[in-house]
């Protein structure tokens, strides 16, 4: 109700240099809340102040969203990320409009500089690689995937790319990573399901299918791995899996048989003969 009150809050917030991610979420709380957008727009947008504040224009860029107007709210985001450049907050909303309204240049630059202000966005830098990779930037695509060094320890870096370009669309440059991952660390379960899915998702089911098998088979010391994820994916890509599973279920053959019968269970009654 009280909208003076409430840009009298933000502009105290502002004062006493509040983060500028709560800055953000007050602006939007305010925005979101008005009972008219449109004529708080028309309002607002005549105060000179609105220009020269970044979370003043992030209140413009929501109002504007409000009122159904998504291409022109990106040039209140955009003036946000003039006045804040360093702040990742403005450069993720700027990505969101300009995947929403197909502006894909702009898009790519923007996630670009959300990676450079949040290396370890695993997200933003998965649809970068998509972006880079659907533009024909395959250098650029396989280099996006990684974070900085130092900013994560060696064995997450390498994890995270290899999801971060299995998730993107590259999944035999995935293959390759996550193979040099098990080269120093056989037992490390993520990359054994990884490895499985990348090969899968390059075509190479047998071979995915098989590593699957053997996790789920393998009595060697190590904990079961991933057996609920394992059982999913040998069911969603392998024909006849079900059948096999329950047949080993009956001899006893598979680790954590308690685990891979609930998922079959969850995945349909056993077909009649």
């Amino acid at each position: 109700g009280d909208l003076d009150g409430a840009l009298a809050l933000l502009e105290e917030a502002e004062r006493r240099d509040f983060a500028p991610p709560d800055l953000a979420d007050l602006a939007a709380a305010i925005a979101t809340n008005v009972p008219d957008p449109a004529s708080v727009l028309e309002r607002l947008k005549g105060d000179a102040r609105f220009l020269g504040s970044a979370h003043r224009a992030a209140l413009l860029a929501t109002l504007t969203e409000r009122t159904g107007r998504i291409r022109d709210a990106a040039f209140y985001w955009e003036v946000a990320a003039r006045q804040q450049p360093d702040e990742v907050t403005w450069h993720r909303q700027l990505a969101r409009i300009y995947a929403v309204t197909g502006q894909m240049s702009r898009l790519t630059e923007a996630l670009r500089a959300v990676v450079r202000l949040a290396p370890k966005d695993e997200a933003a830098r998965t649809d970068l690689v998509r972006r880079l990779t659907a533009s024909g930037d395959v250098a650029g695509a396989r280099a996006a995937a990684w974070v900085p060094e130092g900013d994560l320890p060696e064995g997450e870096r390498r994890r995270l790319a290899a999801r971060v370009l299995l998730r993107g669309g590259r999944p035999e440059d995935a293959i390759a990573v996550y193979q040099q991952i098990l080269g120093d660390a056989p037992d490390d379960c993520e990359s054994q399901v990884g490895l499985a899915r990348a090969q899968i998702a390059a075509g190479r089911t047998q071979a995915g299918a098989k590593r699957l098998w053997r996790l789920l088979l393998d009595r060697g010391p190590a904990p079961p791995c991933r057996p609920a994820e394992v059982t999913r994916l040998l069911l969603a890509h392998v024909p006849g899996a079900a059948r096999r599973l329950r047949r080993l279920l009956r001899v006893g053959r598979l680790r954590d048989a308690e685990t891979v019968e609930s998922v079959l269970a969850a995945a349909g009654p056993k077909p009649r003969r």
